[in-house]
């Protein structure tokens, strides 16, 4: 729940900086670092930063890129947590069957992880609580390759109808 609140209170006081204040925009990094680091999730938080711009404050293209410098803050953030974590879990990690898995094959199965995930969200089947996704150890795994694309479809869809201004 920290973590969440974390990413709350860094959007609200980076929405609050939009008023001319550093301070706020200070506040905001330091938030969004805790969040960082209490949350894996609030990695999202430069796009939703992003996303706000874009969506709420109607932001054209130009005014997006002429904030870029604001984004970059928090995307060095986020780079700063993975070099950190890394740093720090650089050796093996045992999964869940005790086997050993490198940090390259499971950043390769994470994409597996998602798409199952988003099945699970709208299929919602099969409801088991163990959902076995089979570990990637190369880059030519089907499935990898399968899920990135689904990724990239999802991500192309959301930008044609973001920019048709339909709703889904």
């Amino acid at each position: 729940i920290a973590g969440i609140a974390f990413l709350l209170a860094s959007l609200y006081f980076y929405i609050l900086s939009e008023s001319g204040q550093k301070k706020y925009f200070t506040i905001s990094l330091i938030l969004a670092a805790l969040a960082f680091f209490t949350y894996e999730i609030a990695l999202a938080l430069p796009l939703l930063i992003i996303l706000y711009d874009g969506c709420v404050k109607k932001f054209t293209k130009t005014e997006l890129f002429a904030r870029a410098k604001m984004y970059l803050w928090y995307f060095a953030l986020a780079i700063l947590f993975f070099a950190v974590r890394y740093a720090v879990s650089i050796q093996t990690y045992k999964g869940s069957f005790g086997e050993e898995i490198d940090f390259f094959s499971r950043l390769m199965t994470m994409p597996k992880a998602i798409v199952e995930y988003l099945y699970i969200i709208i299929i919602n089947a099969p409801l088991t609580v163990y959902h076995n996704i089979t570990t990637a150890h190369t880059l030519s795994d089907a499935k990898l390759l399968s899920s990135l694309g689904i990724i990239f479809a999802l991500v192309a869809m959301g930008i044609y109808f973001y920019k048709k201004e339909k709703k889904l």
